[in-house]
């Protein structure tokens, strides 16, 4: 009788941590990958039935949160200095890059952009009292691709004055989106699909280091974390990739 009674208490908590999501899939993201990756995640649910917990920050905080013994199980970064950061806590065969970005200067959508307008002429829609919205270059790798992209146009320390920071790309892009600055730099996957800004030039690739999104698998990873891992490179995954602005990782 005792054997039964435990063997239905063990039962019963082994379907409460499947109800409630305990044994989750969880993937800690870019903060720029977060719509593809959410949509991602709620379609390999459904297919599958698998929970996936996604949590999105700039690539550094997270990156930080692994290091410190957060639960996570896989690692999409966007820049491949924050994987680098995390040997020891990698599984150092599961690394592979799924696609590559752009930066670009954005604006409200009701901008009036002169002809031919580049990225030189950033300064050119910055009164005196403007400010220029950017993720932080030591949380965020948009942040640190801009900051060398300005660096080689001459423009940092001259618009320093201007520049206002968030922890993450996505927050850079929300203070454009509420008109609170007149400009920001962004990848182009976040104004793409977004009909609150619009792209003013693209930054060259040539400025900065190469944007690359590696995804790692974390140890101990949950058993079913290659799942998702897996489903992350599958063709449909590549072609909503494309959808969301992002692009393939060259061969």
């Amino acid at each position: 009788m005792t054997f039964r009674i435990v063997l239905f208490l063990l039962s019963a908590i082994a379907a409460s941590h499947v109800a409630t999501g305990a044994f989750a899939i969880t993937i800690y993201a870019a903060a720029s990958t977060t719509d593809v990756i959410q949509t991602l995640a709620d379609d390999f649910e459904r297919k599958t039935g698998h929970h996936v917990k996604t949590v999105f920050a700039g690539s550094g905080t997270l990156a930080r949160q692994i290091a410190q013994g957060a639960p996570s199980d896989l690692f999409l970064s966007a820049d491949p200095r924050w994987v680098d950061r995390l040997e020891g806590h990698i599984v150092p065969s599961s690394r592979r890059n799924l696609f590559t970005n752009q930066l670009a200067i954005i604006v409200p959508a009701s901008t009036v952009l002169p002809d031919g307008f580049k990225p030189e002429d950033l300064p050119s829609l910055l009164n005196p009292t403007d400010k220029l919205a950017l993720a932080a270059p030591d949380m965020a790798p948009a942040g640190d691709y801009a900051r060398q992209a300005l660096t080689k146009l001459n423009l940092w320390e001259p618009l320093k004055p201007h520049m206002v920071t968030s922890a993450s790309v996505r927050g850079a892009l929300a203070w454009v989106e509420r008109g609170e600055t007149p400009a920001g730099i962004t990848y182009v996957s976040d104004a793409l699909n977004n009909p609150a800004v619009k792209v003013a030039a693209l930054i060259p690739v040539n400025l900065h280091d190469p944007i690359r999104y590696p995804l790692v698998i974390i140890k101990p990873a949950a058993a079913d974390a290659h799942l998702f891992y897996n489903h992350l490179q599958t063709d449909d995954a590549k072609a909503l990739f494309r959808t969301y602005g992002f692009k393939p990782e060259p061969r």
